[in-house]
């Protein structure tokens, strides 16, 4: 099954050929961009503006890959399994996003926001699944927090520990 993606004003329309599929068809794709996989609503905001494309590649080339990189050193695993890894990793990325994009000034915030719901925005409609999201919107919430907290001196280095000492004391939520 082959799908296609058009920009359409602030419009984005995806066309899917789906002769011949068995039903139903769940249209929706996940690709990857920057070493990271991306669903369809981080598409279709990265298409609306050139300036939407840097920011993606600073949210997840830069500060995506280095919260990936940080908890394979302090767990063990990129921190996918709904565990202090994974409530680490979200922390962590979004507290470098909202001190990148500007923790002193309500933008940075709301751009590290969307980012952080954007990539919890995906098909699975479980009770599982629901709680997951809970769990990493609740612990990007948190991490936009510590973003605002450690800006200056030092402060992805005071993010990372943060959020770190956060995973383990009870603050972040570590399980669905």
């Amino acid at each position: 099954m082959t799908t296609q993606f058009k920009l359409n004003g602030d419009t984005l329309v995806q066309t899917v050929e789906h002769a011949g599929a068995a039903y139903p068809v769940i249209a929706d794709p996940t690709f990857s961009i920057w070493g990271r996989s991306i669903n369809a609503a981080e598409i279709a905001w990265r298409l609306l503006s050139r300036w939407n494309i840097l920011t993606c590649g600073i949210a997840y080339g830069i500060h995506g890959r280095r919260a990936y990189d940080s908890t394979g050193s302090l767990f063990g695993d990129s921190g996918s399994a709904d565990d202090a890894g994974d409530a680490f990793r979200h922390c962590y990325w979004s507290a470098r996003m909202t001190i990148d994009f500007g923790a002193t000034r309500a933008i940075g915030a709301w751009i590290a926001k969307g980012f952080g719901d954007r990539r919890e925005m995906f098909p699975e409609n479980t009770e599982e699944a629901r709680a997951a999201r809970r769990m990493d919107l609740a612990n990007n919430a948190h991490g936009r927090r510590v973003g605002r907290e450690v800006a200056g001196s030092s402060k992805y280095h005071k993010a990372e520990s943060t959020c770190y000492l956060r995973s383990q004391d009870g603050r972040l939520q570590t399980s669905p």
